[in-house]
């Protein structure tokens, strides 16, 4: 559908065409994306046979928030889960309907929210939270964090965030995009965080 029409938005003549045409391949585009990470998604899990229930608790990385998403949805009736994220709240709410707590990392000082350069000292609130036992905590936006922290700093807290869902039957599932590390850091963090997809 993507190329259907992008070729006549390159032949057309009239602007206005051009440019709905033009708008309409890249949300083609778009949607062709989302199905092929959930598509890669689904390939993975079936070709490692990986369910929640199955995994010791720990820590999982999902190479998009996307992915990480679709693969929660399954769990929010049989564990607490709680998203720390980048996009809007209610947003993450809608999709989970309701089911999950959401936080937003943000510096605007307001309720639910986590301040990105304060991360590691926010880390208190989220070990209460792996401490109530058969919980999942999805932190999104690892890149971002990475950004904002440093990837040493980063990665002390998620791998100490770990340990406690270790502890406690919990587990931590992050997720981002794995080209803004580079290969030292993308090798530690997948020798404490499994990949699922």
């Amino acid at each position: 559908m993507k190329e259907t029409y992008e070729i006549p938005s390159k032949i057309i003549k009239d602007d206005s065409m051009k440019s709905t045409l033009s708008a309409l391949s890249h949300i083609k585009g778009e949607h062709y994306n989302k199905l092929r990470e959930l598509y890669e998604l689904l390939l993975a899990l079936s070709e490692d046979e990986t369910k929640l229930k199955e995994l010791a608790p720990g820590g999982y990385i999902f190479s998009t928030k996307f992915k990480a998403r679709y693969f929660l949805l399954n769990f929010t009736d049989k564990y607490r889960v709680a998203v720390i994220t980048r996009d809007s709240p209610e947003e993450v709410k809608k999709l989970f309907r309701g089911n999950v707590e959401v936080y937003w990392l943000t510096n605007i000082p307001t309720v639910g929210s986590i301040s990105p350069d304060r991360f590691d000292e926010a880390k208190r609130f989220m070990i209460d939270f792996l401490k109530r036992g058969n919980s999942i905590l999805a932190i999104e936006g690892i890149e971002h964090l990475n950004a904002k922290l440093g990837f040493k700093k980063l990665f002390e807290v998620l791998t100490y965030l770990k340990d406690h869902a270790m502890v406690n039957q919990s587990y931590v599932v992050i997720s981002g995009d794995l080209k803004a590390f580079n290969e030292s850091e993308k090798g530690v963090l997948t020798s404490e965080f499994h990949i699922i997809s």
